[in-house]
């Protein structure tokens, strides 16, 4: 995966030195959110391969989903990695646009707000329901646990 940021030079450099206002004593790695699209399918059976990968050390703050689903019963979606197929979200009405962060306590999944300690293939698909028709789009916020080591 090669490093784990690309931002290093910089950010962490001079991100706090003693003579910065923070007055800490050598670099502080930035914090930097990054986001990923990937193409969700409410209709796909559970765990379907989205073709989009977290990297080892991310965190994932925050999912938006802007739905492009209709029809249905009750249709709920799932986003997953890996084998966990509730892993990011689970059980969101899939019919719905919505917006989940780290303080939300209803439909995030257990690694919500986890470092990932490997490299994960996000999945997506039903997760209860009658699904009808249409693919949305996930908004995945994330960031990245990083030791504040230069060139690792």
């Amino acid at each position: 995966m090669g490093k784990r940021t690309t931002t290093t030079g910089y950010w962490r450099g001079r991100g706090a030195t003693n003579s910065s206002a923070s007055k800490l004593t050598g670099p502080s790695p930035a914090v930097l959110p990054m986001i990923m699209a990937v193409p969700v399918n409410p209709v796909a059976a559970a765990g379907t391969a989205t073709g989009k990968v977290l990297p080892r050390g991310a965190i994932v703050l925050g999912i938006a989903v802007v739905s492009g689903h209709t029809g249905g019963t009750t249709p709920l979606l799932d986003i997953g990695l890996g084998a966990v197929n509730d892993a990011l979200l689970n059980g969101a009405a899939a019919d719905a646009d919505l917006s989940v962060n780290v303080a939300t306590a209803t439909v995030p999944g257990v690694s919500f707000g986890v470092a990932l300690t490997a490299d994960a293939a996000i999945t997506a698909g039903t997760g209860g329901g009658t699904p009808g028709t249409g693919t949305s789009v996930a908004y995945i916020t994330y960031t990245m646990d990083d030791d504040g080591k230069i060139n690792d």
